[in-house]
């Protein structure tokens, strides 16, 4: 997520706009959102996996440190704000089963 909010930052102050935006011009914020967190969330082949893990343990060297370890307990990352994004997208991908199923053949 830091990586995404960096980028769109970044995006942002190159930019000539004085306010954010969601759509400046034919730049839309959010589907630059998603299409990167789908890179990150499904990386296109095994070089790309590689890459995307590299550059997330390299961010969180940068951001904890190389030594520092966060252990959290399962139910505390269930509970943070990625995994349910996760869970999300994951549930809006997944096909509903009707409810009404045929049972008779």
């Amino acid at each position: 997520m830091i990586v995404i909010l960096n980028e769109l930052q970044l995006r942002f102050s190159l930019s000539s706009l004085t306010s954010w935006r969601i759509i400046d011009g034919d730049f839309d914020t959010w589907s630059f959102y998603q299409n990167i967190v789908e890179y990150f969330d499904a990386p296109p082949g095994p070089l790309a996996k590689m890459r995307t893990q590299e550059l997330l343990l390299g961010w969180d060297r940068k951001a904890f440190g190389y030594h520092r370890e966060i252990p959290c307990a399962p139910e505390v990352v269930a509970s943070l704000s990625v995994a349910q994004m996760v869970g999300q997208h994951t549930s809006a991908e997944v096909p509903s089963v009707p409810s009404h199923t045929n049972t008779t053949t």
